[in-house]
């Protein structure tokens, strides 16, 4: 019996790694938000756990072991500058040897865009910064994510990408609204 309520340790404490991949549950489905849900659970209702609970996936001494969503990098291993800046981009973004294709529009979220196929096959999300505040969200959107992925969460890779109409190929053609914006970004997508 541990002495005054003392956190009792296992031989393998502290452990360092979640297993928490042992499970195949498959790859997730593909649902819509719908915005009626989101506005009526968070005006009439109060969702989330409101009672204090001990917190999952932490070790004996409290610290976050890795798992699958999470990667213990500047926490472990002090990471340099260029590490850090770097981020998780493991490529320079979308490829501009040829015209990018139109696959998909963008419905969830507040900021306008699209889904694009490059040359090499690779599919990004194409977000656009308000026409009044060029970069704002861009910015902001990659320079956190830089931040979470040196804290540990695994995160999309985000590029900053400059480019015309025509360098856009609707794929299969139709009809989509062109946002009047003057940066956008390409979120990598898996």
């Amino acid at each position: 019996m541990p002495l005054n309520g003392a956190q009792k340790f296992l031989v393998d404490d502290p452990l360092l790694l979640d297993r928490d991949r042992i499970i195949d549950v498959g790859a997730p489905l593909r649902r819509g938000l719908s915005d009626y849900y989101d506005f009526l659970q968070h005006t009439f209702a109060t969702p989330g756990e409101l009672k204090p609970t001990p917190s999952q996936n932490a070790n004996t001494l409290g610290e976050v072991p890795n798992s699958s969503w999470f990667q213990n990098r500047h926490g472990s291993k002090r990471m340099t500058i260029e590490e850090i800046v770097r981020g998780p981009n493991t490529s320079d973004g979308p490829s501009n040897s040829s015209t990018w294709k139109v696959i998909e529009g963008k419905t969830e979220g507040i900021t306008p865009g699209f889904r694009i196929r490059d040359s090499r096959g690779d599919v990004y999300v194409i977000k656009f910064d308000p026409p009044d505040n060029p970069e704002m969200a861009t910015a902001a959107e990659i320079i956190s994510t830089k931040l979470f992925f040196a804290a540990g969460y695994n995160v999309p890779e985000n590029h900053l990408v400059f480019f015309t109409r025509e360098n856009l190929v609707v794929d299969p053609p139709r009809r989509l609204a062109w946002p009047a914006a003057t940066s956008w970004m390409a979120a990598r997508c898996s």
